[in-house]
């Protein structure tokens, strides 16, 4: 099985319970077509870049799993159909790699230059 990353945005003005049900919705798809979540991450409501179809915010959720490309492709239709969703990416994950870009920020206070 291959390492995936994906991440999906859902509307800002979605209920938090109605947010926990799409992730779960996502992550029984992903074990159904015989994959594995090895990492689930909420980030939360965050402001977008830019509107999106009227929506200024939206809940960002990363998942990292193991699964064959058929339980991709089957994801990604999922995503593309789904009217839930604003945003969303399925890539490969790259060895060596952070699991999520959330646990690559630096510690608070802390500067290139300190180091050095």
């Amino acid at each position: 099985m291959v390492h995936y990353e994906t991440v999906f945005v859902l509307p800002g003005d979605l209920q938090p319970q109605k947010v926990d049900e799409y992730v779960d919705k996502v992550k029984s798809l992903i074990e159904k077509n015989g994959g594995e979540i090895t990492l689930s991450d909420k980030w939360g409501r965050r402001r977008l870049a830019y509107p999106i179809e009227r929506q200024r915010e939206g809940f960002y959720t990363f998942l990292q799993f193991k699964a064959p490309p058929t339980a991709v492709a089957e994801l990604t239709q999922f995503f593309r159909v789904s009217e839930e969703v604003i945003r969303q990416v399925v890539t490969k994950a790259l060895k060596g790699k952070p699991a999520s870009p959330m646990m690559s920020v630096p510690p608070a206070g802390f500067h290139a230059a300190d180091g050095a």
